[in-house]
C-alpha cells in the first residue's frame, strides 16, 4: 500500500482544487465506476482505489452500498485515493472530504507532467457519464454547508398551446426552441420583459418542455437572484454540461443598473461573462425581468442579447380561451365575449384573468357567475383589491 506524501514531498506540478459537493461526487463516482469496470475509457485507467477511513485513520478497500438518484455511487467512506494511468503516465488522484470541504488533488509520479489536462478530461468525461446530464437542474448556494447544490426539477407539463400570447411572440419563441433543439447556431440569448403575470414564466416552462421533448442531450439550468451564485459561475457550470439551456429569472436583481442600486463587481462580471461566451457553442440563455430599464443598458445591448421580447396585458380575444382552459365551461366562456366585460378587463394580465376565473368558480357563485353585472362587479372588486395604492384596504 503506497505511503501518503507530505505537502513538502509532493512534486511541484501537483494540483489541488476546491469543488462544490455535486461536482466532487460526480468525479468520485466516475473514478469508482472505472475501477469496478462498470465504465471503460481508452485513456484513463484506474489501477487501484482506497477509502480513507477516519477513525481509525487508515486506508481500506472501497465498499459500494448503492446509487443515488443521479447514478452517483454511495460508499461507506467518502475520501478516496486512486492510482491512475493516463496516456501511459502514473498519477495519484485524491478526492478529499474534510468536514464538508470538498477537494480534488492530483499528484504525478514524475515531475513536469500536466495535471490540469488530466483534471479537465476527467471532469468532462465524468459529467458526460453522470446522471445529471440531460436533466432540468436547479442550482443554488447552500448557506448551511457553504457549497453549491443541485436539485433536479421535473419537466413542466405546459406547452405553447396552453399560453395565449401574440402570434408574433410565439414565432420568435419557436425560433428559439428550434435553435436549441437542433443546435443551429453557436448560441442564442433572449430577454423576456414584462410586468408580473404577463406570461414570462409560463413561456419559459413551455420552452423547457418543448426543448427537452426534442433533445434528450440538453441540460437545463434554472437559477435566480435567490440562488446566491454569480453569473460567471452559472456559465462556467453550464459549460460542463453542453448543450445547455440557462434560464435566469429576474436577472436585473443579479446584475442591476448603474443608475440605481447595483454592485459594480456583479455588472462587470456579467458583461465579461456574456462577451466571453458569445462564440461558445451549445450554451443558450433565456432571462426575464419585470422592467428592461432595471437591467443596465450595457448588459442588454445587441450582441449580449439577440432579442428583447416585450410581454404585456392579455389580448381580449383570448379571454374565452383562458376560461375554457381553466374550467371547460362554455357558458362562462360566452360571458367573456360580452363587450362590457371586455371593457372592464382592459389592461389586465393573464394571471389576473386566471385569478378572476378561479374566484368566480367558487361554489357559492354557481348561478351568479353567469350574470354580466356580477362578473363586472367582481372584476372591479378584484382590481381594487390588487391595486398597490389600496394595500391598506380590505379587498373583500
Amino acid at each position: 500500500m503506497p505511503k501518503r506524501k507530505t505537502p513538502a514531498q509532493l512534486p511541484k506540478s501537483s494540483i489541488i482544487h476546491d469543488l462544490n459537493y455535486d461536482l466532487w461526487n460526480i468525479i468520485r463516482s466516475f473514478i469508482l465506476r472505472l475501477s469496478t469496470g462498470e465504465l471503460k475509457d481508452d485513456e484513463i485507467k484506474v489501477e487501484n482505489t482506497f477509502n480513507y477511513i477516519d477513525p481509525p485513520g487508515i486506508l481500506g478497500s472501497v465498499s459500494i452500498t448503492g446509487y443515488d438518484s443521479f447514478k452517483n455511487i454511495i460508499t461507506d467512506g467518502k475520501t478516496t485515493f486512486s492510482l491512475i494511468s493516463y496516456k501511459g503516465e502514473k498519477y495519484i488522484l485524491s478526492l478529499i472530504d474534510e468536514h464538508q470541504n470538498f477537494k480534488i488533488a492530483i499528484t504525478p509520479e514524475e515531475e513536469g507532467l500536466n495535471c490540469e489536462n488530466l483534471l479537465n478530461e476527467i471532469t468532462q468525461k465524468a459529467i458526460s457519464n453522470s446522471g445529471y446530464r440531460g436533466k432540468i437542474l436547479k442550482i443554488f448556494h447552500d448557506t448551511m454547508e457553504e457549497t453549491i447544490k443541485i436539485r433536479q426539477i421535473p419537466k413542466p407539463n405546459i406547452t405553447l398551446e396552453d399560453i395565449f400570447i401574440d402570434e408574433s411572440i410565439k414565432n420568435e419563441i419557436n425560433d428559439f426552441i428550434n435553435c436549441v433543439t437542433n443546435l443551429n447556431f453557436n448560441s442564442m440569448r433572449y430577454l423576456l420583459v414584462g410586468d408580473p403575470g404577463t406570461g414570462k414564466t409560463d413561456t419559459i416552462k413551455a420552452i423547457i418542455n418543448h426543448c427537452h421533448g426534442k433533445n434528450n442531450l440538453l441540460t437545463t439550468i434554472l437559477t435566480d437572484a435567490s440562488c446566491g451564485i454569480g453569473i460567471s459561475k452559472i456559465f462556467q457550470f453550464a459549460q460542463l454540461f453542453k448543450p445547455t439551456l440557462i434560464c435566469i429569472d429576474d436577472i436585473d436583481l443579479i446584475i442591476g443598473n448603474r443608475e440605481k442600486n447595483y454592485n459594480p463587481r456583479n455588472l462587470s462580471s456579467t458583461l465579461q461573462t456574456l462577451d466571453g461566451f458569445v462564440d461558445v457553442e451549445g450554451i443558450y440563455l433565456i432571462a426575464t425581468t419585470n422592467d428592461k430599464d432595471l437591467v443596465d443598458l450595457s448588459a442588454r445591448r445587441p450582441g449580449r442579447f439577440d432579442l428583447i421580447i416585450k410581454f404585456g396585458p392579455i389580448d381580449p380575444r383570448f379571454y374565452p380561451n383562458v376560461v375554457l382552459r381553466e374550467t371547460k365551461d362554455e357558458k362562462l366562456a360566452e360571458i367573456f365575449k360580452n363587450q362590457e366585460v371586455i371593457n372592464s378587463l382592459k389592461g389586465v394580465t393573464g394571471a389576473f384573468l386566471v385569478n378572476l376565473i378561479k374566484y368566480l368558480m367558487r361554489p357559492r357563485f354557481e348561478k351568479k357567475r353567469y350574470e354580466i353585472e356580477f362578473v363586472i362587479s367582481t372584476i372591479k372588486q378584484l382590481k381594487n383589491a390588487f391595486d398597490p395604492t389600496n394595500y391598506d384596504k380590505f379587498g373583500f
